[in-house]
C-alpha cells in the first residue's frame, strides 16, 4: 500500500534514498519487490499470509521498520531486514543494505 509524504517522518522516503544510490524504482516490472511494514502491531496472519504469497511467487524483501515479529514468519523472502524504526537515518541505512544485497551474486546461478 502506497503511503503518502505526510505520514513518514522527515527526510527522504525509502524509494527516494534508494534511486540516490542509483536504483531503478518500477512498478512495471521490478526485479525485486520491497515491502516494507511501519507497525507496531502484530501484523495479522492473513496479512502474513499475503506476503508469504507474494514472497513465493517472486523474489521479495520484506522489512520490519517498527516490529520485526513477523518476519521469522516469511521464510520464502529473498531478504528480510529488521529496522529500530523509520527516521531518516533508518531508512538511509536500508536503503544501503538491499543495494547491497542485490550486488551479490545468486546462489545456484
Amino acid at each position: 500500500m502506497a503511503r503518502d509524504r505526510a505520514s513518514v517522518p522527515d527526510g527522504p522516503t525509502l524509494a527516494e534514498e534508494l534511486r540516490a544510490l542509483g536504483a531503478e524504482i518500477s512498478a512495471d516490472d521490478p526485479g525485486l519487490d520491497v515491502v516494507a511494514v511501519m507497525s507496531r502491531k502484530q501484523l495479522p496472519d492473513d496479512e502474513v499470509e499475503r506476503l508469504r504469497a507474494m514472497a513465493g511467487a517472486r523474489p521479495t524483501a520484506i522489512v520490519g521498520l517498527q516490529s520485526d515479529e513477523f518476519l521469522e514468519r516469511i521464510p520464502e523472502a529473498a531478504l528480510r531486514i529488521s529496522a529500530a524504526d523509520a527516521t531518516p537515518l533508518t531508512r538511509r541505512a536500508v536503503a544501503r543494505a538491499l543495494i547491497a544485497a542485490a550486488r551479490q551474486p545468486v546462489a545456484g546461478a
